[in-house]
């Protein structure tokens, strides 16, 4: 198995005219208050208070596993996925907070960087293809503009509770407590803020990318990891081998359909 390892940055990852799906056969995001408080602790704990401002300490965040050629225009995740989620909701988060403070230009700016790309014909994209059941993530998070919609499944139920957290994270009031600021915070140091931790994220965090060239594998790599320790339940490998040995998604995804309903029946039975 051939495959190529180095560290990147989330701007190196996020910038370039890609697209990076999550297949069907990883399990469903799944992170919680207490996963997204640790990562807001260590995101606020890299930031470095001097005399001059503030300065952006490096942040190792794990590795990223990927499937795909260089010049591919899709890319596979094989592993990283949840954290990739996260990230990518709490740049959403942070451009909206500056689009509502009237800076405008670089919330666009940087939400069609890092969130939604175009190809040379001006078709849009978003960078992380989820590629579930429904449109709530890329309703909820993937646009500037906040659509009214409602989670239709138990994946879009924690991904509106992690962003709902994500966005008082990152309000004025959390952010006068993060930077250690006494007294009123004017519109002008809040967006100072949002900058910084927007320059943390893409500039500062560090990944370990690791690429593969084909789906197979991408399986072997996946199955490998989770024996190595990540936490992945029987459930979710049994999942993974079903979506891999029936691969026929067109016109519908019923082995999906059919998952998701055996899931469906089993949480709704009283034990």
């Amino acid at each position: 198995m051939n495959f190529q390892a180095e560290p990147v940055t989330i701007n190196t990852l996020l910038s370039v005219s890609k697209q990076y799906f999550i297949p069907r056969y990883q399990r469903d995001f799944s992170w919680t208050k207490e996963n997204i408080d640790e990562l807001w602790s260590d995101l606020v704990g890299s930031i470095i208070f001097t005399d001059d401002g503030y300065e952006c300490d490096e942040y190792f965040i794990g590795t990223l596993v990927l499937a795909g050629r260089d010049d591919s225009f899709e890319v596979e995740v094989v592993d990283g996925q949840q954290r990739l989620t996260v990230i990518t909701m709490f740049i959403s988060a942070l451009c909206r907070a500056l689009n509502e403070t009237g800076d405008v230009r670089a919330a666009q700016s940087t939400f069609d960087t890092y969130i939604k790309g175009a190809d040379r014909r001006g078709t849009e994209f978003s960078k992380l293809d989820k590629r579930s059941t429904t449109d709530y993530f890329r309703l909820l998070v993937q646009d500037l503009q906040i659509h009214s919609c409602s989670p239709q499944s138990e994946e879009d139920r924690l991904v509106k509770s992690a962003y709902e957290q994500i966005k008082k994270l990152v309000n004025k009031a959390s952010l006068k407590k993060a930077f250690n600021v006494t007294g009123s915070v004017s519109n002008a140091q809040y967006i100072e803020f949002l900058n910084i931790l927007i320059d943390l994220i893409v500039d500062h965090l560090k990944v370990i990318r690791v690429n593969v060239l084909n789906s197979d594998d991408a399986y072997t790599i996946f199955e490998i990891l989770n024996a190595r320790g990540i936490n992945l339940s029987p459930v979710d490998l049994i999942k993974n081998k079903v979506l891999q040995e029936w691969n026929s998604t067109y016109p519908i995804d019923f082995a999906k359909d059919k998952w998701n309903g055996i899931v469906s029946t089993l949480s709704s039975r009283d034990v």
